[in-house]
């Protein structure tokens, strides 16, 4: 099973062999990049008590389908216009976390010298 996120749609499963082998039912595989993410502490979590899991699976599946905030969307864009504009390519420089899903790249973080 794959989490796909598909604007304005939200979060959606699909199977992983549609995406390697026929993703637009044209026997063509997804064009894109697929990431397989694991939180650190995850196992420590789970470990700790199943009924954690159980909780983060129920949360998770009652997202799928949830549109995506138009309004959320838009403050995302402006950041990051605001950062492409007022800063070059120089000032940035990539953070080692990833703080938001909703952003395909890692947030650079400016620096003035």
């Amino acid at each position: 099973m794959l989490l796909e996120s598909v604007e304005p749609l939200g979060v959606r499963t699909v199977r992983l062999s549609k995406c390697l082998e026929n993703y637009q039912n044209d026997d063509k595989p997804y064009l894109g990049g697929l990431a397989i993410i694991r939180h650190k502490k995850a196992d420590d979590l789970i470990n700790r008590n199943r009924e954690n899991l159980i909780e983060l699976a129920r949360y998770a599946v009652d997202q799928f389908g949830y549109p995506y905030d138009r309004g959320e969307i838009a403050k995302i864009a402006v950041r990051i216009l605001t950062f492409k504009v007022l800063f070059t390519r120089k000032q940035l420089k990539k953070s080692s976390p990833i703080v938001s899903s909703s952003v395909r790249n890692i947030w650079p973080v400016a620096t003035r010298k």
